[in-house]
């Protein structure tokens, strides 16, 4: 409330200001304007909303944090935080499914040594994405988050393509390759899950929210 001292000093001039001009169009003013279009208010700051509450309130709160009123998010928007989250994962969700086709590529019978080492490759990717979930912060700490989005999408890339070039498409003969292909996924999931919100964030909570959908 404008006088109480409850607010800074700059906050309390700018809501002292807006609640002073009562008749202001809430159109002219693009933080006031989505609250009543969504919202059914109307262009009096100070009148009761339908639940009962002063529109007043949300002038103050809105001024206090300097963040638009919440809002939907648009088709083209939801599509690209979809096709940020949606092929890491969906990697992801690969390097599992793949875990028996890879061993009969290589032809490894259960209770040999072979299995035993193909099994501590596949491990590669828990043990990756347990060191580089906090560990990113440490190793790539010359890197923004923005970066570290990116080399991690790259570091699935990259264990795709081991598993297509060195596995698939050809007969392999060293494990080596489940350690590569195994342990770019686990840097990827570490590195991805622990950096991309906090890079979608400045977006709004309605870009967030098709992220998580897309993991």
């Amino acid at each position: 409330i404008p006088g109480s001292g409850l607010l800074p000093a700059a906050v309390e001039r700018g809501v002292r200001k807006k609640l002073e001009s009562p008749t202001m169009a809430l159109d002219t003013d693009p933080l006031l304007a989505d609250s009543n279009s969504e919202r059914g208010g109307s262009l009096h700051g100070l009148e009761l909303e339908d639940e009962g509450q002063p529109a007043g309130l949300d002038v103050i709160a809105a001024a206090q944090d300097r963040r638009p009123f919440p809002r939907k998010a648009t088709g083209a928007e939801a599509l690209r935080a979809l096709f940020v989250t949606a092929p890491l994962f969906s990697g992801y969700a690969a390097l599992f499914a793949l875990q028996r086709h890879v061993r009969e590529q290589y032809g490894i019978k259960t209770g040999t040594h072979e299995n035993t080492v193909f099994g501590t490759g596949v491990n590669a990717l828990y043990i990756g994405n347990l060191i580089f979930r906090l560990g990113h912060n440490v190793l790539f700490s010359c890197l923004s988050p923005y970066h570290r989005v990116m080399l991690a999408m790259g570091s699935m890339v990259l264990s795709m393509l081991t598993l297509i070039v060195f596995v698939f498409s050809t007969t392999p003969s060293s494990l080596v390759w489940v350690f590569v292909a195994y342990g770019f996924g686990g840097i990827a999931v570490g590195t991805f899950e622990g950096t991309v919100l906090s890079v979608m964030a400045p977006l709004g909570s309605h870009i967030k929210e098709w992220a998580v959908i897309g993991i």
